[in-house]
Order: structure tokens, then sequence, then C-alpha cells
């Protein structure tokens, strides 16, 4: 899609995704890992919308919160960006966070910023408009550890793989039929799901929560400002990278266990709209509240100040290959953070 570039206050790369209908959510006759709560698949209509290439990085929430004052994620060591992941995902911040850059941005640009829908979310990474057809993962419809940074050996069993849903439990598949369009009138921002699922917060390992997921709460009382804040650096693509085997040897000598610099897996990994890592490295916040099937945005589920869940997108780097999938849903409560979770804004 077309690229809009702004530069101030940071730097900021936005695809566009065309105006028009998408098929949303799984078909389990098509994916074998659909999940209940990503059915019926069933098509959405959404207007055109600019959409970041990239998650927020470090280097940029940095700059936001030497701008405001802002507490600082909790991981950062005495105030300051992790020491060589300028460039990577953001990742320990809440819902609430997101949307206070968002603000940021909004007020310091005079454009309208937000958090994509998690409808606008899964049409950016997944819909080919010019096929007419879905994709299981960005770049295709099988799983392929070369394109983004999950499925490391990692199952939804293993109580080391952080993760908002037990995908080989708490979920079952249905063969459910599309519906008919729904039309979508922008962003907005939902009440609480009435009927929410409960994520197991067990383990494999007895009654211990699963490992930070359900234990980080939001930041209270920080108000350090850090210093010495990096200039942001443009992502580094790996179109630079020639050949299949010296990508490969670029993967063997980088920590594959944390998160990855934003652009690693650019283009391979990119969606049909050209945005980078919508599967794995962080999970995304999107606007939406957690709500069943099929998808409405005038149902409560884009009200910014209702309390509840919040939806989470695109698998990360801790979690199983089929949590990248681009109709794999997470949530999240809004006050509560994890060290693999970001997101990314649009317009």
């Amino acid at each position: 899609g077309d690229i809009l570039t702004i530069d101030t206050p940071i730097h900021l790369d936005l695809v566009y995704v065309q105006a028009g209908v998408f098929l949303m959510g799984s078909d389990n006759g098509k994916d074998a890992s659909a999940k209940e709560r990503e059915q019926p698949q069933h098509m959405v209509n959404q207007p055109g919308l600019y959409i970041g290439k990239y998650p927020v990085t470090n280097a940029q929430y940095a700059i936001f919160v030497k701008a405001n004052g802002y507490p600082v994620p909790k991981r950062w060591e005495n105030g300051k960006t992790p020491s060589g992941k300028e460039d990577h995902p953001v990742v320990g911040v809440s819902w609430e966070d997101a949307i206070a850059f968002c603000k940021w941005l909004t007020k310091t640009t005079g454009k309208d910023f937000g958090l994509p829908s998690e409808a606008q979310w899964e049409k950016a990474a997944s819909w080919d408009a010019s096929q007419h057809r879905k994709r299981i993962y960005p770049w295709g419809d099988t799983f392929d550890a070369q394109r983004c940074n999950a499925g490391k050996g990692k199952s939804a069993a293993d109580p080391s793989a952080e993760t908002p849903i037990r995908l080989d439990q708490v979920f079952r598949s249905s063969n459910l039929s599309p519906k008919k369009p729904i039309a979508s009138s922008g962003r907005g921002l939902a009440a609480v799901p009435p009927n929410r699922p409960s994520p197991a917060r067990s383990s494999a390992l007895g009654t211990k929560p699963s490992p930070t997921w359900f234990t980080d709460r939001k930041l209270t009382g920080q108000t350090s400002k850090p210093t010495n804040f990096p200039q942001l650096s443009q992502p580094q693509s790996s179109r630079a990278i020639s050949s299949s085997k010296e990508f490969q040897k670029l993967l063997a000598s980088i920590d594959l266990n944390t998160t990855t610099r934003v652009g690693l897996y650019s283009p391979g990994g990119d969606s049909p709209n050209g945005v980078a890592d919508m599967a794995g490295n962080v999970w995304e916040w999107t606007s939406s509240l957690f709500r069943q099937y099929p998808f409405n945005p005038n149902d409560g589920r884009q009200k910014p100040d209702a309390s509840g869940d919040r939806v989470l997108r695109g698998g990360s780097h801790t979690n199983p290959g089929e949590s990248a999938r681009s109709s794999c849903r997470g949530n999240l409560d809004s006050h509560e953070t994890c060290n693999n979770v970001g997101f990314r804004v649009c317009l």
C-alpha cells in the first residue's frame, strides 16, 4: 500500500489499507488451528486507514516518555531503554499506556491517531485485495519460522510459553459459515463481554499462575524521567540479505528467545498490504474489547471508557506458531502489562 511518513515528533511509516470488505475470523475447514473464539468467519466492511508499518519501538516510546514525564515501563532499568534494543518493540505497556501514546501523537501532529480495532488489524495482516482472499498467516497459509519471531519450540502446554489464552485447551473448533457483511463506521474504540471466556490461570505445574501474564500490574507511582534518549534509527530491512542462506546465518546469530528488531523479517514476513511484524515478536493491543463474533463496531465493543479485557493480536516470540495466525485472538485486561505485549498505531 501507499506509505505515509511522519517525522515529528517521531519518525513513523504508515501503510495504507484500502477500504472494502474482507473475511474476518477462521474457517476450520481450511485452518486446522481455528478456535471457537475466532468463529464464525464473516465478512466485515472497513473504511480505508493508515496503519503503522512496524510496532512502536523502545526508542519511539522513550521520546514520548521524555516529552511528557510519563512513567517508564517497569522493565527499563534505571529509567532507560534496554541496551541494544532501541529498535525493538516496546513491551511492558498497558492498553492505557498505548492510548496515552496515541493521544500525545494526536496532540502533537494534529492527526487523529489511535489503536486499530481488531477488524482493522486483521484486515491489514491477512487480506489480499488483489486476489480477494484471506491468508492464514501474513505471507500465506503455512507457518514458516523463517518469516517471524514465533514458534521457536514452544507449545501451548509449555508453562514457559506466555499466552493470553491456552490455545490447546480452552477453546473448541466449530464449523460455522460466514455471515453477510457488517459495516464498520471507523476506528472508534467496547462494554465488558457478557460471557467472556476466562483464560486458564493454572500452569502445567499445578496452581501456579501462568508466567507473569496475570501477575504484572499497571505502573503506579513511577515518575522518574529517563535521560540520554537515543535518536530513533530506521528499521533495518532484510531486503539487504541477498540469499536464504545469508538470512539463516543472520538468524543463527540473534537471540530469538526475546524480542527482535522491527523489520528483521521484512519483506518476507510482510502482509499482502506490506505491513511488517504482524506475526510473532510481540502481541499487539487493539482498541476492541473482547466479545464474541461476529464483529460489530456498534455493539459497545469499541467504547474507549469501558472496562474489561481488550483484544490482543499477532502472537509473540514466546508463543507457538499457531498464535501467529492473523485470526488468533488473545485478550488481556487494559490495566495489565506483560513482557511480550506491545502495540502499533493507526490513522
